[in-house]
């Protein structure tokens, strides 16, 4: 590592408001200019819409752009995120692909909004869904329950708390086996990489210590269907976990990238000592370095 390189940092894993982000394309770029990043990837879920305006924009801004998404993916009992990197994000079957996910996602929203309007909730339907995300994420649905007092005090009463964690509501209202089940809309791992892969990308297992806990040989199975590499660099990463899955990388000659997974601000951003991701997770630029050879693999001539 050169000692220029040692003090940049990358960040290839963020979201904006076109999925389940907080920040607008703008507002990323101020973020990611005050962070000093110097090559990063705008991963929505399921969509590609920022990529065109992030590009203009990123570049404008002295910004490395590589074009990114996060899908979601199932294998045998498993819901894994893959990341895609540096595609053709104008590729005809992946636009219609994310055009019927899109649509999936809006019908099985309705019916989970249907069942919470007859628990008692209050919902803005024309507010949620006229909005610019183009996959709607539970951000974006427990940002809008909040928007009724009535609803915040429902949340309170019927969780026990004053102050109803993010995922606790998750769990409670819309997890399996509840009147409001909302699944992700996904789509065959296997057709994920290979779409990724027909559009000249790299496709990388998101957070595999999240997802998998130590279970390598899944990664070994997803190797044999074309899995390029492994985000090791996560919050959701202990350092046991980047100990470990960097070793399954390496024996298995796996592609490693990092980024922050960023959402969102803190929620009360002026009694916190770290407001948000970047103020404490870097990733360092050698893993740009070590990437940027494998970047045009699957480009076609």
């Amino acid at each position: 590592m050169t000692k220029s390189s040692n003090k940049k940092f990358i960040d290839l894993h963020f979201h904006s408001v076109y999925s389940d982000g907080s920040l607008t394309i703008p507002e990323l770029i101020n973020q990611l200019k005050k962070y000093d990043l110097k090559a990063v990837s705008l991963t929505d879920h399921n969509t590609v819409a920022g990529i065109k305006e992030f590009l203009k924009k990123g570049e404008k801004a002295g910004i490395k752009i590589i074009p990114g998404i996060e899908l979601y993916t199932h294998y045998k009992k498993f819901e894994l995120h893959i990341l895609g990197y540096n595609f053709d994000y104008n590729y005809p079957p992946l636009q219609k692909k994310l055009a019927i996910l899109a649509t999936q996602r809006i019908i099985d929203i309705k019916k989970s909004l249907k069942i919470l309007k007859k628990q008692g909730f209050k919902i803005n339907e024309k507010h949620l869904f006229n909005g610019p995300s183009k996959y709607i994420g539970f951000g974006g649905i427990v940002k809008e329950l909040y928007q009724f007092p009535e609803n915040v005090k429902k949340l309170q009463k019927e969780m026990k708390t004053t102050i109803p964690h993010f995922f606790s509501i998750i769990n409670k209202y819309f997890s399996k086996k509840r009147p409001a089940y909302l699944p992700e809309t996904s789509i065959p791992i296997k057709q994920a990489v290979a779409l990724i892969h027909q559009a000249g990308g790299l496709a990388i297992l998101a957070h595999p210590a999240q997802q998998l806990g130590r279970k390598s040989k899944i990664v070994e199975e997803l190797k044999k269907i074309g899995l390029d590499g492994l985000e090791l660099l996560s919050p959701y990463h202990r350092w046991h976990d980047i100990e470990y899955w960097q070793r399954i990388a390496n024996s298995l000659q796996l592609i490693v990238t990092g980024g922050s997974d960023f959402h969102s601000t803190i929620f009360d951003p002026k009694q916190a000592l770290i407001k948000e991701q970047w103020q404490y997770h870097k990733v360092p630029y050698l893993i740009y370095e070590k990437l940027k050879p494998s970047l045009n693999k699957y480009k076609k001539k």
